[in-house]
C-alpha cells in the first residue's frame, strides 16, 4: 500500500505542477504591474484556461494529500521541547514558503505558489500529523 501511496503522492505532484505550468500567468499573486505588460490590469489572458487549470490543480491535490497520509510511518507524539521548538521553527519556515511561492508566481502563476505553498507546507504537515495518529494508536 505504501508503495502505491508514494506513486499516488508523485502524480498528484505532478498535476499541481502541470497545471501550474499549464495555466495564464495573470493574476499575479501580488500585483506589481507585470502582468499588465501582457494583458491589460486586472484581467486575466485567458479566463478559461485559468478555471481549467485551477480544475486540474484540485484534481492533483485531491489526490496528493490522501497520499501524503498514507506513506508515512506511525512514530510517537512530539514531547513538550520538541513542541516549544515547533512553534518557534514553523514561523519561520512558513515565511520562506511565502516568500517562495510569490517567487514562483512570478514564473508561472497563482497556481505554482498554490502548488509550492501545498509542497512545502501542507503536505508535510498532513504526513506529520498523520504519523502522529498512527503512532499513537
Amino acid at each position: 500500500m505504501r508503495s502505491r501511496g508514494w506513486l499516488l503522492l508523485a502524480v498528484g505532484i505532478a498535476v499541481m505542477a502541470t497545471a501550474s505550468a499549464w495555466a495564464p500567468q495573470q493574476p499575479e499573486l501580488i500585483t506589481t504591474g507585470g502582468a499588465c505588460q501582457l494583458a491589460a490590469c486586472g484581467t486575466l489572458e485567458d479566463p478559461e484556461r485559468w478555471r481549467r487549470a485551477w480544475w486540474l490543480w484540485w484534481v492533483g491535490a485531491a489526490v496528493a494529500l490522501p497520499a501524503a497520509a498514507v506513506v508515512v510511518r506511525g512514530r510517537p507524539a512530539p514531547r513538550w521541547p520538541v513542541v516549544l521548538l515547533l512553534l518557534v521553527v514553523v514561523p519561520v519556515l512558513l515565511g520562506g514558503v511565502a516568500i517562495l511561492a510569490m517567487v514562483v508566481s512570478l514564473f508561472t502563476s497563482v497556481h505554482g505558489a498554490a502548488t509550492t505553498a501545498m509542497v512545502c507546507a501542507l503536505l508535510p504537515a498532513v504526513a506529520a500529523v498523520s504519523g502522529w495518529v498512527k503512532g499513537s494508536t
